[in-house]
């Protein structure tokens, strides 16, 4: 144990959640349902191949690029600091309580506004399923309210068993998905082919700035590479399974993502294109063409389901911050109870409530899918912010505290490549100005943010002691089989820049 970690000394005793409940094949599956593939090729590349066309796989690569970068950032921190708190933890450490303060501020925000986003699209591709499966209608609010209920359930009975069917839906999702991309490319589609669908020059309008707003889409879509972080006090042998489980999630991901996109453009005739993009459902589109029409309703399934995963990770990622600051004291200390099932009772309640409260109204108003768009949106872009800010982190600590393990490409280049790309989708949501109302969804996240920053000045000058404690709390060794991971405090910046942190 390294000296600061001897001054610091062990905090009180805190609350646990269940140790080593999940393992690699758990904590991939758990990020990349969170990422949602199928219901991102549903919605957020729908909006993506609106804008950059033909040109669209080069922006999914791009992103893929971005992601992966970032996942090993993530990755780095994980090793180190492994902790329910994920980027809350890391900031904290990396860039001080203020900082780490607002991160947590901004990423709780992110979780909560995504769980009834997923919500509402949930409910409403369900409706499709059982209307076109069927011929039964079913208010698509209705079944928003079942989706909330029953992933509630869930998230009570454990993260093993969320993870389980994350692992079962991604599974099917992935296989009906990419069969019918291969379909496409065994019949061979009128669309280009090889190189010329990674050319910038083939976007829809031959601007840069449709590449750029595509983008903002494709990073979307890559959302919640890092949500495995937040198992770490529940894993097995954490500082090993969470940076490989989040590498792992990306790279199954995003090279479905490439092979998804690359098919779909492929499989379309230059005269059909505009169709393609103003259609409101372009797997079905497709499918019509290259199965049959006749089996729309497994589309409209796999869709549902895709979009169900994502939310009971969103949901549970949601719950895990939530106990996460209220175990430090930023959030009133009842969030950081546990059941007998060591699950955080109740934090699971709180995003319950919100997440009726916040979907129900806008489904009603807006439905479902637009629902989610304007959320989706809005928390797309405060996960840029905090990406961004973990990739500075990760640089400065380095420099700090981890000097001599640092490596020029992992703990420099990386980060700083994750960093500018991300760069272009955050600029591309304030420039050119969307069409309204994605024109003021910027303003939001940016507001939240601002909430965040004098939220975390003010605490600072009359509550210091606050501030002081956040980021102590992450698991300092690795625990034997069946126990419960010790929580300890983090390092305090003051350390010696040459000693190497805990193995």
């Amino acid at each position: 144990m390294s000296a600061e970690h001897q001054s610091a000394g062990p905090l009180p005793a805190t609350p646990a959640l269940k140790a080593n409940a999940v393992g690699l094949a758990r904590v991939i599956a758990y990020t990349a349902a969170f990422i949602g593939p199928a219901a991102s090729i549903a919605l957020g590349l729908v909006a993506a191949i609106s804008f950059a066309g033909y040109a669209t796989p080069l922006v999914v690569l791009l992103s893929f690029i971005a992601a992966l970068c970032a996942s090993v950032t993530v990755g780095q921190f994980a090793k180190r600091l492994p902790s329910a708190g994920s980027f809350f933890t890391y900031n904290s450490t990396a860039l001080g309580q203020p900082t780490g303060f607002v991160t947590g501020h901004l990423l709780t925000f992110a979780y909560i506004v995504f769980v009834p986003a997923g919500a509402a699209a949930s409910g409403t591709f369900f409706s499709a399923f059982f209307h076109d499966a069927f011929n039964v209608n079913i208010n698509e609010n209705v079944l928003l309210v079942i989706v909330v209920l029953f992933i509630m359930l869930l998230a009570y009975e454990g993260i093993s068993t969320s993870a389980s069917v994350d692992l079962i839906v991604l599974t099917f999702e992935l296989a009906v998905i990419v069969a019918l991309a291969a379909t496409i490319l065994g019949k061979g589609g009128p669309g280009p082919a090889g190189w010329h669908l990674f050319d910038p020059g083939n976007s829809l309008h031959h601007r840069f700035s449709d590449l750029s707003l595509a983008m903002v889409y494709t990073v979307v879509i890559f959302t919640g590479f890092e949500s495995g972080a937040v198992l770490a006090e529940e894993s097995r042998n954490p500082r090993r399974i969470i940076p490989r489980g989040l590498l792992g999630a990306v790279t199954v991901v995003g090279l479905f993502y490439l092979f998804v996109s690359y098919s779909e453009m492929h499989g379309v005739a230059p005269r059909q294109l505009n169709a393609f993009v103003s259609s409101p459902s372009q797997l079905n589109f497709l499918t019509g063409r290259y199965w049959s029409s006749s089996v729309l309703w497994l589309i409209d399934l796999v869709v549902a389901l895709s979009t169900l995963a994502f939310t009971i990770s969103t949901f549970n990622s949601g719950a895990r911050l939530l106990f996460a600051m209220g175990r430090e004291r930023m959030l009133p200390r009842q969030f950081a109870a546990v059941s007998k099932r060591r699950t955080p009772h109740v934090a699971i309640a709180a995003i319950a409530a919100l997440a009726l409260v916040v979907a129900l109204p806008m489904s009603l108003n807006s439905g479902g899918f637009l629902a989610f768009a304007y959320l989706g949106g809005v928390a797309g872009i405060a996960f840029i912010i905090v990406y961004i800010s973990a990739c500075v982190g990760l640089v400065v600590i380095v420099n700090r505290q981890w000097r001599s393990e640092r490596k020029i490409f992992t703990h420099i280049v990386v980060p700083v490549i994750a960093a500018g790309l991300f760069c272009i989708p955050l600029v591309g949501t304030f420039y050119p100005v969307p069409a309204s109302p994605y024109d003021i969804l910027p303003y939001i996240a940016l507001a939240w943010l601002v909430i965040g920053i004098v939220a975390a000045v003010v605490i600072r000058r009359k509550r210091p002691e606050l501030l002081a404690a956040i980021g102590r709390v992450f698991i300092e060794a690795e625990p034997d089989e069946g126990q419960i991971p010790v929580a300890l405090g983090t390092a305090a910046p003051t350390a010696d820049p040459g000693e190497a942190p805990p193995a």
